[in-house]
């Protein structure tokens, strides 16, 4: 059959190309010797093998396929083999894709576009975007880029396909015509994306997100600037998700290790790109405490902790945004991962430390410690409760709040309840106190984590310090005889704390005034021990009472202290 025959045979009609009685393989085998000849025929060439894919593929491979479908690891495994299995179909469409040209461009996008929207199998969908991604790398930009608009519309349609490995083709794609996209499509892909993460709590489409920004990374490099704006900070508190757990993870990477990957290639620097997208990254913050999703609000917790480590990148304007963001989000009922404002909180009063005192009046750090405690008095979960009461502690010596009375009230039954001996607390426990017990094991780390905050809490420079600090050595006293081994290590290692902490002052007026009862409880501490040990926090303790210059105070702390530093 000649060139000419060829020519004359093609036809479309109703759609499908015939070709006399020519078979499909004898067409693909022909297209690798036609040459020049075909470039009329390059849309309908494509468009019909392209086709015609689905149908070539051995149905053993179907039904394999279909019997894995509830195995998704392996189903996607027999899937990237199918679309990996040579083909003499895709031989011919290498063989005419040269032949595409500024002539037959429209036409061919419009074909391209046809399929992908329509309903195609994996094979010709794939095969369709690998097309493209041909094209892209063999057309001048200026040829591709008046049909980009429609492309990316149609290869962001097949993102939600059903097989991931078509998701996966198709996000890649994506990052491939994004070399010759306008800037306005950029802005819209990124709303798009924004709007789905937004919306959506499902690994598998926070996932696909980020392959999106991944590949336009990796193929269209020199566009950065064009997404950056939106992709990064994205990307910055898209990596703060919750990891998926082991038994539920179905993608090779997790959504954290993919935006991860997002933020690390497009910044030089984390504090350089915190510094670079501050406002962006506050701005998106506020849009996840505003969802509905409690994994948002979360997520947008954590994140704002991380952004709070870095110091003097955020303005007071934004600052005092994200105070009324946590005042906010610290209100209301308790909701799982909560614990992640009440971490962001802790953050933003320790960042705030330093600032000027008109400044820190302005960003309402009082009350977002009476919101913390607020949260602490509430009768929830003990994990919760434990996580209340180590944050809000943190707040309170960074604010150098003088609210330490209110923070000893919530103490108080917590540690009455560690004082009570185990029969006795099984046998006298009301409602009230129902809601407050869990196991013993769970009893315990709460005490732990009580006295563990009260060491965080106390300011040897507040106005109450005195009355305070006697408070806390009589718990000590009165628990001593009452707790194990644990906690008595906890009770020490805290006095400890508190000591260093106003020797680091040099505010010593408290335990001066408390100094007999002080000699009575570290007496009765190291008695209690369950072994003793001279620690490194004993010998800073002792390094720093060397160091005072009031002998008198120095001598009176070293006599009381004696038996606890020698150990």
């Amino acid at each position: 059959m000649s060139t000419g025959e060829i020519r004359k045979d093609f036809r479309s009609v109703g759609g499908v190309l015939e070709v006399g009685g020519v078979r499909i393989e004898i067409l693909a085998k022909l297209c690798t010797t036609a040459g020049g000849a075909l470039e009329p025929h390059v849309s309908a060439l494509i468009h019909e093998f392209l086709s015609s894919m689905d149908s070539q593929e051995p149905t053993a491979l179907l039904h394999l396929s279909s019997q894995l479908a509830g195995d998704q690891r392996a189903q996607e495994a027999m899937d990237r083999a199918r679309v990996r299995k040579p083909s003499s179909l895709l031989d011919a469409l290498a063989s005419i894709l040269p032949f595409v040209n500024e002539k037959n461009m429209e036409e061919v996008s419009g074909k391209l576009v046809g399929i992908l929207r329509g309903h195609g199998g994996l094979l010709t969908k794939f095969n369709c975007a690998w097309v493209i991604q041909v094209l892209v790398s063999l057309l001048p930009k200026q040829t591709v880029e008046p049909y980009t608009g429609k492309i990316l519309a149609a290869l962001v349609h097949n993102l939600h396909d059903r097989n991931a490995v078509l998701r996966t083709v198709m996000a890649k794609t994506i990052g491939h015509i994004m070399k010759a996209a306008k800037d306005s499509s950029f802005q819209k892909l990124g709303e798009k994306i924004t709007s789905w993460y937004l919306d959506k709590d499902d690994e598998e489409t926070l996932v696909m997100c980020g392959l999106v920004v991944h590949y336009i990374q990796e193929h269209s490099a020199d566009r950065g600037s064009s997404h950056y704006i939106w992709s990064l900070p994205l990307a910055f508190l898209a990596m703060h998700a919750k990891p998926p757990s082991l038994e539920s993870k179905t993608e090779a990477k997790n959504s954290c290790d993919v935006w991860r990957e997002v933020w690390n290639e497009g910044t030089p620097g984390t504090e350089i790109g915190l510094k670079l997208y501050a406002t962006e990254i506050v701005d998106l913050i506020e849009k996840f405490f505003s969802s509905q999703s409690w994994m948002k609000k979360a997520q947008a917790g954590r994140a704002l902790s991380s952004l709070l480590l870095l110091r003097d990148h955020l303005n007071d304007s934004q600052l005092k945004k994200i105070s009324g963001l946590l005042m906010e989000s610290l209100s209301g009922k308790t909701w799982d991962g909560k614990e992640a404002i009440l971490e962001a909180t802790k953050e933003f009063c320790s960042h705030a430390t330093g600032k000027k005192e008109e400044l820190r009046r302005e960003l309402q750090l009082g009350e977002l410690v009476d919101g913390m405690l607020k949260e602490c008095r509430k009768n929830v979960n003990m994990s919760y409760k434990q996580h209340c009461l180590t944050h809000t502690a943190v707040a309170l010596a960074a604010c150098g709040s003088d609210k330490f009375s209110a923070f000893k009230e919530l103490m108080s039954p917590i540690l009455s309840q560690g004082q009570m001996r185990e029969s006795n607390r099984m046998e006298e426990k009301g409602e009230e106190e129902n809601d407050l017990e869990g196991s013993i094991a769970e009893r315990e780390n709460l005490l732990v984590c009580a006295w563990v905050a009260i060491g965080k809490a106390w300011l040897p420079t507040s106005q109450g310090a005195g009355e305070d600090l006697q408070w806390i050595l009589e718990e000590i006293k009165n628990s001593l005889g009452k707790s194990s081994g644990k906690i008595v290590g906890v009770m020490r290692t805290t006095l400890s704390t508190l000591i260093l902490n106003s020797l680091q002052a040099k505010e010593l007026s408290a335990f001066d005034q408390a100094a007999s009862l002080l000699t009575e409880v570290v007496s009765s501490l190291t008695s209690h021990l369950p072994s003793k040990s001279h620690d490194t926090l004993m010998e800073t303790i002792q390094k720093r009472l060397n160091e005072l210059e009031d002998a008198e105070v120095k001598l009176k702390l070293e006599a009381a202290l004696q038996p606890l530093l020698q150990g």
